[in-house]
């Protein structure tokens, strides 16, 4: 038996079309609270039941999310085997904290670039907060360090 989209659900079109302003709902929501960067795609009505699989959607709303770069040129590293430290700097203490959205992730460059540690912001809570020296800014800093057992190494070819 072959299952009568048309028959069997004959609201289809008229409850797409009202579940859109709960889309824009949340969409308002995440955007103003969150401070995501938020997509609403355009909404594509299928002609008829037989052409459901051409058009359908591919998610109510998409989130852009924040990906920090960070360069360390006077480290060099392939892997976690030689890289030369426990703990890697994250960022400024005041970058993560004053950020909204939070980076979804960071990405750490070796020297070369050949190799990155990336670092999901949701290890946030595994960081420690360090007085540093920095030298570019020529003063003490606070910085985040997280520890290499949350970081996963990437070859970047």
């Amino acid at each position: 038996m072959v299952y009568d989209y048309e028959k069997s659900d004959p609201t289809f079109v008229a409850d797409l079309h009202s579940s859109d302003v709960w889309v824009w709902h949340v969409a308002k929501y995440l955007r103003d609270t969150g401070g995501y960067h938020v997509t609403i795609p355009p909404v594509r009505v299928r002609p008829s039941a037989d052409r459901m699989n051409e058009f359908s959607d591919d998610g109510d709303l998409l989130i852009t999310q924040r990906v920090e770069v960070k360069h360390r040129p006077e480290i060099e590293f392939s892997s976690k085997d030689d890289f030369p430290f426990d703990s890697i700097i994250v960022d400024v203490s005041h970058a993560w904290d004053r950020a909204m959205p939070k980076p979804y992730l960071y990405v750490i460059l070796s020297a070369s670039g050949s190799c990155g540690i990336f670092i999901l912001g949701t290890s946030h809570r595994h960081w420690a907060k360090q007085s540093r020296w920095d030298k570019g800014k020529k003063r003490e800093r606070e910085f985040y360090f997280c520890p290499i057992k949350h970081v996963a190494f990437r070859s970047i070819r």
